[in-house]
């Protein structure tokens, strides 16, 4: 770069002059790079699959959107530039989110929380929104990534009502059932089970179980040659209770993919004596 200045003589005639010369190459050099990472980092925003958007920090008005957050949620361009983040945002969670946001401030990167988000045709869908701040043309701002959760949530509460489901089942059906892992340790067992053969899991867990209630060998052998066939078919077993009674019942064992196997039991004891 040439900065250069005229000389001139007592009279003001031009009699000289003075060029200085600045090598700007490193600056140029600099500028292009930053040039080039802003573009880049336009592209991925612009590019990204996930919905993104940028705002202000004061206003909350949206200053940037890209064509994910268009196409998801359902608004043009031009309607998010009039919004404000308040107006993706349920009634009911508004006042939520200004607390959120003022917690945000004292921060430079918020760690990723689970909202809920409207889109224009008014569903409610489950969002994991992420954010830092930084200056947008020299606003306060703060970029935002979201996530779509709505499915996964779905998911998960499908799950907890199958499990829920389940475990009301486990507890209630009118059979003993007892899980034992594939080394033969038992992790689960319903109330029936406690309550016909008088232990607790807890209890049952820190002794051997099975030598408790089959103290005979032949018994004992014979039991543990059942378990491992898990056929599926039943057989009968005398079994000594926690208090020493010794009752009649028939059992049942199925072997899971993972090595453990599920036994199902009965007490038979008042249809035996029925029978002699």
């Amino acid at each position: 770069r040439v900065n250069a200045t005229p000389i001139h003589d007592h009279e003001g005639k031009r009699v000289a002059g003075l060029a200085v010369l600045t090598d700007v190459t490193e600056a140029r050099r600099a500028e292009a790079l930053l040039q080039k990472s802003e573009k880049h980092y336009r592209m991925m925003f612009e590019a990204n699959p996930h919905p993104m958007w940028v705002y202000d920090m004061q206003t909350l008005a949206f200053l940037a959107v890209n064509d994910a957050a268009i196409h998801h949620y359902g608004y043009t361009r031009d309607q998010f530039l009039q919004m404000t983040i308040k107006d993706i945002r349920p009634p009911d969670d508004v006042a939520l989110l200004m607390e959120s946001i003022t917690e945000a401030e004292k921060g430079y990167f918020v760690q990723p929380r689970l909202w809920r988000h409207c889109k224009k045709d008014g569903t409610i869908i489950d969002v994991e929104i992420t954010s830092h701040a930084f200056d947008f043309a020299g606003r306060r701002a703060r970029l935002v990534l979201a996530h779509d959760m709505t499915m996964h949530q779905q998911a998960v509460k499908q799950l907890q009502q199958q499990s829920e489901t389940l475990q009301t089942i486990f507890d209630h059906i009118p059979a003993m059932v007892n899980l034992f892992d594939a080394d033969g340790q038992i992790q689960l067992v319903n109330r029936e089970w406690e309550r016909v053969l008088g232990w607790s899991l807890e209890e049952a867990r820190g002794q051997d179980v099975l030598g408790q209630c089959y103290p005979d060998p032949d018994t004992w052998r014979r039991v543990q040659d059942f378990l491992q066939q898990a056929s599926g078919e039943w057989d009968d077993f005398k079994i000594r209770t926690h208090d020493g009674r010794i009752i009649d019942t028939a059992w049942a064992n199925i072997r899971l993919s993972d090595g453990s196997a599920i036994g199902i039991g009965r007490d038979i004891t008042a249809h035996k004596r029925t029978e002699e």
